[in-house]
Parts: C-alpha cells; sequence; structure tokens
C-alpha cells in the first residue's frame, strides 16, 4: 500500500510526537494491519520512562493491539484481507534449537519485537512479519469488538498462567499484584472454580479485583499482609532448620507485581507443596532465602507466555468482561496525557488509544 500514516513517535525518554510517515512495507510472509486500538502496556511506560529494551530513539512503539488486515504477502496461508486480528508482539525464528522444538524459548525473538525492535503499533498500520494463524496472529469473533480486542494479548499472560499452572476448582489461589496480568489472572482462576484472594497497595485496583471475581482483598496499608493471609486460609506451619516458622496456606501463588516484596511473599504464603508462578517482570533483583525452596518444596512455574487462543475466547464469550478493564480510552494525538494517566497505577487500569473506526 502506497501513502503515509499517521503515528506517535518517541522521540526520546518521556517525549512523544505526532507525525507522518510512510505505510510501512512489507514482505511476502507478512500482513499489513490498520490498526483499530492499541493498548499501553506496562513495558511501554517503562520504555517510555527509561528507554529500556528499545532499540534506538525515535522509534514508534506499542505491541498490544487489534486492527483488519488491509494486505497480505503472496505466500501468506489462511489468513485474508478484511480478517479482524490480534498480533504478537514477537517473532520466530524458526531455525534454533528451541523453535524446532515446538518452545517458546527463542532467543531471537529480542531481535524482531513489534514496539521494541520494529515499528510498533502506535500508529495507523504495522506489519506483523511471518504471519501465521495462531501462531502469531489470532481472529477475532464477530461478537468480540475491537476495543476490547485489544486487550487480548495483555490478558493471554494471566489466562495462560492460570492454565499452566493447572488451577482447579476448590484451589485457594492467592494473586500478587492487581494489574492487567493479575486482574486476568483472577478472573481465569475463577472461572476454574478456585477462591481467589488478591493483595495490591491500591484501593483502586482492589476494587477492580473484586469486580473480577476475587473473593478476598486486601492492601499493604491496611496491615501485615502474612498476618491476613494466615487469618485467612491458616497457618503453614513448615520445619525451618531446628524450628518451626510460620507460613501461608495458599495451594497457589501467582507473582504478578514484578517487585522484591511480592516475590518474597510468594516463598511465604505458598503452602508447603504448593504450587508459584512467576509473571511478574522485574526491574530490579530480589532476595530469597533458598531453604524456602529447599523445605517448603513448591512447584515453580515461569508466566512468560500467554494463552492467546483462550484469552480471546474467554473475552468473545463475556467469562472476562473486558469493558471492566478499560478504565481509560484516548485518541492517538492524546498519547501523552494517556501515558501519565497510565503511569498513575493507583488510579488507572488499563489505557487504551483509539487509532482508527
Amino acid at each position: 500500500m502506497e501513502g503515509n500514516m499517521k503515528c506517535a513517535v518517541l522521540q526520546e525518554i518521556g517525549r512523544f510526537t505526532i507525525e507522518t510517515v510512510p505505510i510501512p512495507k512489507y514482505g511476502s510472509k507478512d500482513i499489513l494491519v490498520r490498526v483499530k486500538y492499541s493498548a499501553i502496556c506496562g513495558s511501554d511506560v517503562h520504555i517510555f520512562d527509561t528507554g529500556f529494551g528499545l532499540k534506538e530513539f525515535p522509534f514508534i512503539i506499542g505491541h498490544e493491539f487489534s486492527g483488519e488486515i488491509v494486505e497480505k504477502g503472496n505466500e501468506v496461508e489462511v489468513l485474508e484481507v478484511g480478517d479482524r486480528v490480534m498480533g504478537l508482539n514477537i517473532d520466530f525464528c524458526g531455525e534454533c534449537w528451541w523453535c524446532k522444538n515446538g518452545l517458546w524459548d527463542c532467543p531471537n525473538i529480542v531481535k524482531t519485537g513489534i514496539g521494541f525492535y520494529e515499528q510498533g503499533a502506535f500508529a495507523e498500520f504495522v506489519v506483523i512479519k511471518n504471519a501465521r494463524l495462531n501462531f502469531n496472529v489470532y481472529k477475532l469473533p464477530n461478537k468480540l469488538d475491537d476495543r476490547v480486542g485489544s486487550l487480548a494479548e495483555p490478558i493471554s499472560v494471566g489466562v495462560g498462567n492460570v492454565d499452566a499452572i493447572e488451577v482447579k476448582k476448590g484451589d485457594k489461589v492467592l494473586v500478587l499484584g492487581a494489574g492487567i496480568i493479575g486482574l486476568g489472572a483472577i478472573a481465569a482462576a475463577k472461572a476454574k472454580g478456585a477462591e481467589v484472594a488478591v493483595i495490591n497497595r491500591s484501593k483502586t485496583r482492589l476494587a477492580k479485583a473484586i469486580e473480577m471475581g476475587a473473593d478476598h482483598a486486601f492492601s499493604p496499608l491496611d496491615g501485615d499482609p502474612m498476618d491476613w493471609i494466615i487469618n485467612l486460609w491458616g497457618n503453614g506451619i513448615y520445619a525451618y532448620h531446628y524450628g518451626p516458622k510460620e507460613g501461608g496456606m495458599a495451594d497457589i501463588v501467582i507473582e504478578a507485581a514484578g517487585v522484591p516484596t511480592t516475590f518474597r511473599q510468594a516463598f511465604e504464603m505458598v503452602r508447603v507443596g504448593g504450587k508459584i508462578c512467576i509473571a511478574g517482570t522485574a526491574t530490579e533483583l530480589a532476595t530469597i532465602d533458598p531453604n524456602w525452596i529447599l523445605l517448603k518444596n513448591p512447584k515453580i512455574f515461569s508466566g512468560l507466555s500467554g494463552n492467546f487462543a483462550e484469552s480471546v475466547r474467554m473475552l468473545a464469550n463475556k467469562e472476562i468482561d473486558g469493558d471492566k478493564l478499560i478504565s481509560h480510552e484516548f485518541n492517538l494525538e492524546q498519547i501523552q496525557e494517556a501515558f501519565e494517566v497510565a503511569k498513575n497505577t493507583k488510579e488507572s487500569i488499563k489505557v487504551i488509544l483509539k487509532i482508527a473506526e
């Protein structure tokens, strides 16, 4: 497609400008998507504040989006012009050991990420390279609108965590952090029949967690989280060196905050023989006592990858009400204001940008 498009360019740390640039070119295995909505991710805010993980300045970031295929390469199969889709922010090389063994851990994804190393989705058009249905592109069903469809990628992480850690009916699930990953995990765990508790500092986010299905909610501003979890589910006393030590009795802990305090709490609050899923991306080192692993014997899971198909399905069927997660909506020209709002995590939940009708 020839012509120009409007986009938001991150010129330097903390400063966007609205520019007109050529519509990006695409190859024989790629699709060109007209972006309808883009959501602001926590990693976008981190790039905005620090530049960390970004290829260069100036750059077009953004990787959580929905849109419509307007053109495609001649080698693209199944996907058609007119399909409404959401796309992943990563591409897989297909050649490394991990790709050939069907794993997500391709080391080359850092060279291909949309919004990190390839032009992102805070623009009217974006290219998805090596487009493959149900791999890095997912169709949006008719009953899922573009607005909520832009949440499918971030929601997929919490949904995938619940699947990976095999939450079942009656499990006591503790979610540490009520951002978009934590809220997605709460809704998915409730759909499995679990009893769900959440700990988060922000009262606004705790209220949203209850709205998404959490049975119990607590802020560290109101007291000691360990005392609260012991009072809620009992004291999971365990052997520690030469005597017993108090601990939580959560069957499963999903760490979705990515801060040192919650990493430690995950190991303290899980019961002996329970499960821990690490889903939060850490921005600083956390110190834990190795004896927690030795003596509490938890099964530890990575929450890196998501279940995208299940995320789309749950949003479409209202098993997760995506409208409740969107706290603010702006147009592309308001992106500077939108990022300032997104940075205020005490008041915002998910901030989205409307790019096109």
